[in-house]
């Protein structure tokens, strides 16, 4: 769990940049009245029935037209341990799968650890408890994740024809990469072992480092960047071959592991690019990953931090390359409990969600009385004078692995220029961990 929490921490650390905000838009909120807030969101909001799968879609088909010809659609979260987020975040993905055609599925996990989970949702390979758990996040490590990857096996094997399949974008960890391309130098390319061997003992060497948040330095780096290198040269010079002996698929995967690796070094040794690096290597993640899924569409999971579409978001990187193709829906709750780290007591389920702040968007959600909903909220959807209370910088939940108070649970932000619908949910639970011990 430490190394999971210290990696997850970083985005919640710092001050976010405010994006580019359009010239018509002015910092103060004017003078509207809740009540009219609330009249045009009764007019505007797709009011929800449930959170939970398995119930129908009714409520859910006014999204149609919003997602139109999305190839992605990105679901955040304002917190990692809201089960109201998770549970919701999984009716989606069903919805999706079942009358939108998405056939996969991305969550913020490293991206070599999540074929483990993949096995178990397309052939039912190993134990579902133990392959989510491989994916080393107690973010994730819950019921709710459990029974949405349980779901995703128990619809494949009812839909041989069209199956949907669990992958993962991040770069946080070496040693998926490097086993795998052990595994392949072992029996494909044993003139190779040397170096992979040379690559896992570094990334063994700093493994601790890589716990404690701690960078590599320029004599650190070097030698494994140099394996990395010269690994990178030998598939260049024999890349014909190993495709032909292997196919294109598995040969892709050596490739992509490679380039994991690569993301990891850079990140773990440039210390003003921390943050945009890891967002940046995410979505050069979900790029590959929707290129070696040619033609087919793609359900994203991470937090707004990621998702949102701002400087140096990987929601930023995204949306650069899929323009239109690329829907971004964000996460905001009113009240509850959530999971997350708790300052000197560690992994915690009793965390507050504390009371909206004046004009955040939870207030103003909370006192329209409507209860769970999705709104949207692109430009061409906010034309009217009734939606002028959402052209202004306001606040929106944002929680990350520690448990923050009072007004630091927010962060400000022009929200059309970060997200294209809110889905706000009223009242919440703790995520329900699987290995979680009081």
């Amino acid at each position: 769990m430490k190394k999971c929490l210290l990696l997850l921490l970083f985005p919640f650390l710092l001050i976010a940049l405010p994006g580019h905000v359009a010239a018509f838009v002015s910092m103060g909120l004017q003078a509207d009245t809740t009540d009219g807030v609330s009249a045009w969101l009764r007019s505007h909001a797709v009011s929800l029935r449930t959170v939970d799968a398995g119930n129908g879609s009714a409520d859910l088909q006014g999204l149609k037209p919003m997602i139109g010809d999305a190839r992605v659609v990105a679901l955040g979260e304002c917190t990692h341990g809201t089960s109201e987020i998770f549970r919701m975040k999984h009716r989606l993905l069903e919805f999706l799968v079942t009358e939108m055609g998405f056939t996969i599925f991305s969550i913020e996990a490293n991206l070599p650890e999540t074929n483990a989970v993949n096995e178990y949702v397309l052939y039912g390979k190993g134990e579902p408890e133990i392959v989510l758990a491989g994916m080393y996040c107690w973010t994730w490590n819950t019921r709710e994740v459990l029974e949405m990857i349980k779901w995703m096996r128990v619809y494949n094997i009812q839909h041989p024809d069209k199956m949907v399949q669990f992958t993962g974008f991040d770069m946080q960890f070496p040693q998926g990469a490097y086993e795998r391309l052990d595994q392949f130098a072992t029996q494909y390319a044993p003139d190779l072992k040397p170096v992979v061997d040379t690559i896992a003992a570094y990334c063994v060497r700093y493994r601790r480092q890589n716990i404690n948040g701690q960078l590599l330095t320029r004599e650190e780096k070097a030698p494994l960047q140099q394996a990395l290198d010269t690994l990178g040269e030998n598939f260049r010079r024999k890349g014909a071959a190993y495709r032909q002996l292997v196919g294109d698929s598995i040969w892709e995967w050596q490739l992509r592991y490679l380039e994991v690796l690569n993301q990891y070094v850079k990140k773990n040794s440039d210390r003003k690019g921390i943050l945009s690096n890891r967002d940046q290597s995410m979505a050069e993640n979900v790029i590959w990953l929707t290129e070696h899924f040619p033609g087919q569409k793609m359900v994203l999971w991470a937090h707004n931090a990621h998702i949102k579409k701002n400087e140096y978001s990987m929601g930023e990187y995204l949306n650069r390359h899929f323009r239109k193709e690329l829907l971004v829906l964000g996460f905001g709750v009113a009240s509850g409990k959530y999971t997350a780290v708790k300052r000197g007591v560690g992994l915690s389920h009793d965390n507050l969600l504390s009371t909206p702040v004046p004009t955040s968007f939870e207030s103003y959600a909370q006192a329209s009385g409507i209860g769970n909903f999705i709104l949207d909220i692109r430009r061409e959807q906010l034309k009217n004078d009734g939606a002028s209370w959402l052209l202004h910088r306001m606040k929106l939940r944002y929680i990350g692995a520690v448990a923050p108070k009072g007004e630091k649970q927010f962060e400000q932000g022009l929200l059309p220029e970060l997200y294209d619908g809110i889905i706000y949910l009223e009242n919440t639970t703790s995520s329900v961990s699987i290995y979680y011990k009081k």
